[in-house]
Order: C-alpha cells, then structure tokens, then sequence
C-alpha cells in the first residue's frame, strides 16, 4: 500500500505542486491586493453615504446654511445702513468731494492736495492723497473724527502739524482712499 501511494505521489506530483504554489500566489495576491482595494472602496462608499446624507435634507447642514445666510444678510443690512449717504464706494470722485464736503463742516480749507501713486491690491485700489491746510488745532481734530467716522472707504495714515502762532497750526495730512474694483476690472486682472 506504501508503494502505491508513493507512485501516485511520484505521479501526481507537479500538478500537485502547481496547485499548491498557485493557492499560494493567489492568498498572497489576495491579501496584498485585493482586501486592501475592497476595504478601501467600502470606505469611500460610506464617504459618499456621508457627503448623500449632508446633501440631502435630513440634515443639520441646511439649518446651518439658513443661519449662515440670514447673518449674511443683516451683516449686507448693516454695511448699507452705515454707507448709506456715502459716496459710491466705486467713484473716486465722490470720495473726494466727500471729504472735501466734511473738510467745510470742520471749518477747514486746503492749501493743497496733492495725489501720490496709486496702489492696486487684490479688491481695491489705494489712492494716497497728502492733504495740506492751515487751520486750528480743534478744527484739524474736528476733521480727522469725521474722517475716521466713514467706515473703510478713508483711513487717515499719518498728520503732522507746526504751530504757526497760538491759533493756528500748519497740517499735513496723508489719507489714503480705497476705492472697489468694477466687476469687469477683477476679470482683467483674472485674466493676466
């Protein structure tokens, strides 16, 4: 019997071994290639089962939508309430009589201004202006608050002031205008 099972063995032996050595390779394939691809795509199916679930109105995501965009609009309220009155933020010519229209209710009149190099950031330009006057030292403080009351359209960057007598003061005044870019000027610069 001993013999009959080894002249089988002998036989049957490279089939055998290329059963076994091709089990071999394919547990080893499985398990390097194909359970780490399968876990990876039960992953992103319960990814997107999450991303379906958000889309869909089951969940917290539209109430938080709603919330953000009811702040967005009382935020839009109140930027316009607080321009409302102002010079278009998008016309440099009425900022300017803007100013020139607070300069006559401080009681101040220009000796000069004088328009220094504009500068173009990403959504507005800055146009930096040195205003110059004589005037009182109440009546520059009285401007520049009346300045700074336009909410981000003018910035005061620096004054300087001499005494001339005990009155009246030399001012020099850099303010720096910041005017919106028009639609059509974010798209010429999208295209450079």
């Amino acid at each position: 019997m001993f013999l009959t099972i080894k002249r089988i063995l002998e036989k049957e032996f490279i089939p055998v071994a290329a059963c076994v050595f091709a089990v071999f390779i394919f547990t080893t394939l499985g398990k390097y290639t194909v359970i780490p691809a399968w876990r990876e795509r039960v992953l992103l199916r319960s990814e997107v089962a999450k991303y379906r679930k958000l889309i869909s109105g089951d969940s917290k995501y539209n109430e938080l939508k709603k919330i953000i965009r009811k702040k967005h609009a009382q935020l839009e309220q109140k930027h316009t309430s607080l321009t409302q009155g102002l010079a278009d933020p998008r016309d440099l010519s009425g900022l300017l009589q803007m100013i020139f229209d607070k300069a006559w209710e401080a009681g101040i009149r220009f000796d000069k201004t004088i328009p220094e190099q504009e500068i173009k950031d990403k959504d507005y330009i800055h146009y930096p202006i040195v205003l110059e006057m004589t005037t009182t030292f109440n009546r520059m403080g009285q401007f520049t608050s009346l300045l700074e009351q336009i909410p981000q359209i003018v910035r005061v960057e620096r004054v300087s002031l001499i005494a001339r007598d005990t009155e009246a003061v030399s001012a020099r005044m850099l303010i720096t205008c910041f005017v919106s870019l028009k639609p059509e000027e974010h798209a010429d610069d999208a295209k450079k």
